[in-house]
């Protein structure tokens, strides 16, 4: 209790040092200071949280989709702590969660909302211990420093794997590799995709990844492309396919960059996000608000006021 407490007083401390002298602005250093007094620290910061913590990962929207998860947990009264600023390595997830602890070394909280980098995944899911981890979407092209997706790709499903039964994985059956990662888990995770074909298209990008199939290294045949690789696709060996979506967005209506309307569960949904990736954040927001108990009619009313 003495470490953790010296740990928080500490990265408190170099946040707003930081800041002060406009030097980073005290967003990952405090992290990194308190974990060097207290290497545990965000993990017994992660146990004050009054119901746990949401995970988010992906190579794009976690920033987006934290937002919204944020948004309708606040909706419902929770006090959430996020690590807002986009600094998605562990470091910064521990800034943010110093930030709100208390000067008794206790994380003053009911919900963590975490976005964090694919690489940092395994390390988060082992120090958080989060009641859901959602993952968004698997692209090439921001994987390279880290090296092959495939790599990513397993590190992820080795640590969804180790989390307990109580635990949620909400996973993006559109997207070939997150797919493979959950057809791999000992456990059934919330699958959520689209399906509404008027707006997709029948061929992939020409720069789009993921077009094999995991299994036998077939050409996939995609049915309909909504994002990049993300799709109703199929191995024509009959090795792999998408899962069938327990959560869908249909009857999708873009105002260009300005708004969007989808149906979820029954439910017309209209917000101020444009474009047909946030059709994909919105969905999986509601996915993961799903998955820890919020209320669906709630959910759908929360998310036509995201600002």
């Amino acid at each position: 209790m003495i470490r953790k407490t010296a740990a928080v007083w500490a990265g408190k401390a170099t946040g707003t040092l930081s800041r002060v002298t406009r030097r980073g602005g005290g967003t990952t250093l405090p992290g990194d200071v308190a974990r060097a007094i207290d290497p545990k620290i965000l993990t017994r910061l992660a146990q004050d949280l009054t119901h746990g913590s949401i995970v988010i990962t992906g190579t794009n929207g976690k920033t987006t989709t934290a937002r919204l998860v944020s948004w309708l947990l606040e909706g419902a009264g929770h006090r959430v702590v996020s690590n807002r600023a986009g600094a998605n390595l562990i470091f910064g997830a521990t800034a943010a969660a110093l930030n709100r602890a208390g000067a008794d070394g206790k994380l003053k909280a009911d919900w963590g909302v975490f976005e964090i980098d694919e690489a940092s995944l395994p390390k988060a899911v082992d120090e958080i211990q989060p009641r859901t981890t959602l993952v968004l979407n698997l692209f090439r092209d921001q994987l390279d420093r880290y090296g092959e997706l495939e790599s990513i790709a397993k590190k992820i499903e080795r640590a969804l794997s180790t989390l307990p039964e109580s635990a949620h994985a909400v996973l993006n059956a559109d997207d070939p590799r997150v797919a493979e990662i959950g057809l791999g888990l000992p456990y059934r995770p919330l699958w959520y995709g689209l399906d509404d074909v008027s707006i997709a298209s029948r061929s992939l990008p020409h720069a789009a990844d993921a077009r094999t199939c995991p299994r036998c290294g077939s050409s996939l045949i995609f049915d309909a492309v909504y994002v990049g690789h993300d799709g109703v696709y199929r191995c024509p060996n009959g090795d792999f396919a998408r899962p069938q979506p327990d959560l869908t967005a249909t009857d999708i209506t873009l105002n260009a960059f300005e708004s969007l309307a989808l149906t979820i569960a029954g439910t017309r949904i209209e917000l101020q996000l444009g474009g047909l990736y946030n059709s994909y954040n919105v969905l999986a927001a509601y996915a993961a608000a799903y998955s820890i108990g919020l209320e669906p009619a709630y959910i759908a009313e929360r998310l036509k006021t995201f600002k």
